[in-house]
């Protein structure tokens, strides 16, 4: 479930965010040019250039006027902009969910995260071609709106390891765990996740309060693109019947801020 950072997928390596191209990506929502921004921020497009390009400090006043045109906070444009003054390695996706004030801002030992909320996560799910966040961002396959809770995703049960034909079996409908047995179980849907993004596990309490005890990694890697799987044992003398439409794992989503 959780696979070495050095084994998550390989991609091309990227061009280095600047922050223009963040201020281009709102502006292309709005059908917006250099030069219009421009306008509206009340500077010159050179100006715009020259701060965009991280040659130039970016002033309380235009963040204030970003934020005004834009959303987000003014501190967290200036925040971006300390970030991306010599490129970052994040996509324009990554900031974006910045400046939408995913959650709380929480200090962790190296790291500053934000945990995702239903909306933010759902954002994700529902995201055009033309959004920003359509490329190396969340996805969840199988992806289905009435599992997501106020700050998380339940996934539901997907298949199971057969022992006597040794390849994954779907489940339809009811399953039945045999009293001391131990299953191999996948969910049905498929997490690929972004290299600034990390999620927790967590067995459903529905499973507890039936006495199963699900053994599995405890986060999901950034760069992870699979299906989760997990240990389900039945310590109990009688089977126990579980749902395909039953909770399995619940995921927590955190989006990290690396670069500071």
């Amino acid at each position: 479930m959780t696979p070495s950072i050095n084994n998550a997928p390989q991609h091309a390596e990227a061009k280095a965010t600047r922050f223009i191209d963040i201020v281009a990506a709102y502006g292309k929502d709005r059908k917006m040019t250099q030069r219009s921004i421009a306008v509206e921020l009340g500077c010159s497009p050179s100006t715009l250039s020259l701060v965009g390009s991280g040659a130039r400090k970016l002033s309380d006043a235009m963040a204030t006027k970003l934020s005004l045109l834009f959303g987000g906070s003014p501190d967290n444009w200036k925040d971006i902009h300390r970030q991306t003054q010599s490129g970052s390695k994040h996509p324009v996706a990554y900031f974006r969910a910045i400046l939408n004030e995913y959650s709380t801002l929480e200090d962790l030992p190296g790291a500053r995260v934000r945990r995702l909320r239903r909306e933010h996560i759902l954002e994700f799910m529902q995201a055009s071609p033309n959004s920003g966040l359509q490329r190396e961002t969340l996805s969840i396959d199988g992806f289905a709106e009435e599992r997501l809770r106020v700050t998380s995703y339940d996934t539901a049960f997907g298949s199971f390891f057969s022992e006597d034909t040794g390849k994954d079996e779907e489940i339809n409908g009811t399953f039945v765990i045999p009293a001391g047995r131990s299953i191999l179980m996948t969910t049905k849907e498929a997490v690929t996740m972004p290299m600034w993004m990390e999620a927790d596990v967590h067995p459903a309490t529905s499973l507890a309060r039936k006495h199963l005890i699900v053994s599995g990694g405890p986060i999901i890697d950034p760069g992870f693109d699979d299906f989760l799987v997990a240990s389900v044992f039945n310590p109990t003398r009688d089977p126990i019947e579980v749902n395909s439409n039953d909770t399995f794992l619940t995921l927590r989503f955190w989006l990290h801020e690396l670069d500071r």
